[in-house]
């Protein structure tokens, strides 16, 4: 199937990615991308040029039954989106291929260009900026010198 459309939301109540991948008009699916997910993502469309095997996240916490869903899911629009628990991804320098593992669809294989790959990174960044889910605790808070007194300066977080 082709990928028609990628949109990219950040849910700040659940602290949550979710991406909607629309493969025509009457057919999507949902992911819900957690922090390490998003930082897997964006991590290997960066090394695009540098072609793997393969290059996979820690153990998946629960594993998963040895039935391997090798399609998409009959269209998940109107279900909740699917936790992506684990993911996998093949890399070459011309594409890339994210295999998201779901308690309730096991595998899901998203087959992405390196132009389309490179659109979805363009998508998470402002997000994840958004979101301060990479940016050093330090670089965060708005910190103001006071002057020195007695020989020692101190720092006030506003």
């Amino acid at each position: 199937m082709n990928i028609t459309q990628i949109q990219v939301t950040y849910v700040d109540t659940d602290d949550r990615m979710v991406m909607r991948v629309s493969f025509g008009l009457e057919q999507s699916i949902v992911f819900t991308l957690t922090r390490r997910i998003c930082r897997f993502i964006l991590e290997n469309i960066a090394e695009l040029e540098y072609p793997i095997v393969q290059n996979a996240t820690p153990e998946r916490t629960v594993p998963l039954g040895e039935d391997v869903n090798q399609e998409l899911p009959a269209n998940n629009s109107s279900d909740r989106p699917l936790l992506v628990e684990n993911a996998e991804c093949q890399r070459s320098r011309t594409d890339v291929r994210f295999i998201f593992f779901s308690r309730d669809a096991n595998q899901v294989n998203l087959n992405l260009s390196s132009v389309l790959a490179k659109g979805l990174e363009a998508l998470l960044l402002p997000l994840v900026n958004q979101a301060g889910w990479f940016t050093p605790l330090s670089n965060r808070l708005d910190r103001q010198p006071d002057a020195d007194v007695g020989g020692v300066a101190s720092t006030i977080l506003h």
